[in-house]
């Protein structure tokens, strides 16, 4: 039975954080997702109001309407920078939650190959100790073989040492 890995807890803790940075780099981009889709909607508005306001300068002018209109408009300016800079915060965090789980990966890829290389290790040493079990059979075999033939060419003889 191959031993256990013996960096196993480091290898089991960096994969955990491989999951971890994942998750929170996919949270990152749901929100930026979130965040540009709100931009877009500011945008819908902001053109939706610039035809409206351009409907209240033609003819009859009202006034009211459209002093109403414009402040509006400024204030849907004002949201769309505070979302514009929301945005750029998100890609910000979004790309250095990026490179930290591009990182945590080559972290947990390095300990990966260090524990195939343990378990070649392992392997290689297991092989090697059957290779030499295995010739030490053969040599007793050998061994037993060359006697049986000297005992069989000479039978009534000891051999003392």
């Amino acid at each position: 039975m191959p031993p256990k890995f013996s960096l196993q807890n480091v290898l089991d803790y960096r994969h955990s954080k491989v999951e971890t940075l994942e998750v929170a780099h996919g949270r990152l981009q749901h929100q930026l997702q979130k965040a540009i889709d709100q931009l877009h909607e500011l945008e819908k508005a902001r053109d939706s109001l610039l035809q409206e306001l351009g409907s209240y300068q033609n003819g009859n002018l009202d006034l009211q309407k459209i002093l109403q209109s414009r402040t509006f408009l400024k204030r849907i300016q004002k949201g769309m920078e505070r979302q514009q800079q929301e945005i750029d915060r998100l890609k910000a965090e979004a790309e250095e939650a990026r490179r930290a789980l591009v990182q945590a990966k080559q972290d947990e890829a390095a300990m990966e190959k260090l524990s195939q290389k343990e378990m070649q290790v392992y392997t290689d040493r297991m092989n090697m100790r059957e290779k030499q079990q295995q010739d030490d059979i053969y040599i007793s075999q050998a061994h037993s073989a060359n006697e049986k033939k000297m005992r069989e060419r000479v039978p009534n003889v000891r051999y003392v040492f």
